[in-house]
């Protein structure tokens, strides 16, 4: 671990320099701000449409989490096949779009052909998402939404 008296020579900045000991001039990062005073890194945009697997803020379905689980349980339509107490779990990936359209759905877990179907129609039927977010930019996001069919108890 270096000293103090070794930091003390070091300067912090965006690109790292190895080479002669610190002379004393401090260099701003890449764009200063010149209203305030302070020197800020511009964060970099993101330069392509292709979706991302996470963002710094996640698309969001309108109202929430709670919102997305009542839309999805007001609009499948239940198997009336299923025994009491058997569950199938369908898992599905789509992908938020810039504008918060839904686009790119598809099974990465099947349940079984009916059900993923099910699944399919009431992704596309979803209404405008809120998009996700990267350096203050809105982006496309892959999303993973699982969904759990349980027959009826008697």
């Amino acid at each position: 671990m270096p000293t103090l008296e070794e930091l003390d020579k070091n300067r912090i900045g965006v690109q790292n320099i190895i080479g002669k000991d610190f002379d004393g001039i401090i260099q701003p990062p890449v764009e200063t701000v010149a209203d305030k005073g302070t020197a800020a890194v511009k964060p970099e945009p993101v330069k392509d449409d292709k979706p991302l697997l996470t963002a710094q803020v996640m698309p969001e379905y309108p109202g929430g989490i709670e919102a997305l689980k009542k839309f999805m349980l007001k609009n499948l339509r239940q198997p009336d096949d299923l025994q009491a107490g058997e569950k199938i779990i369908v898992r599905a990936s789509f992908v938020v779009n810039k504008q918060g359209r839904i686009e790119q759905v598809k099974i990465i877990a099947n349940g079984r052909e009916d059900l993923d179907k099910e699944v399919i129609r009431v992704i596309n039927r979803m209404p405008l998402w809120k998009p996700g977010m990267q350096n203050g930019t809105t982006v496309s996001v892959y999303f993973n939404l699982p969904v759990t069919f349980l027959g009826a108890g008697e």
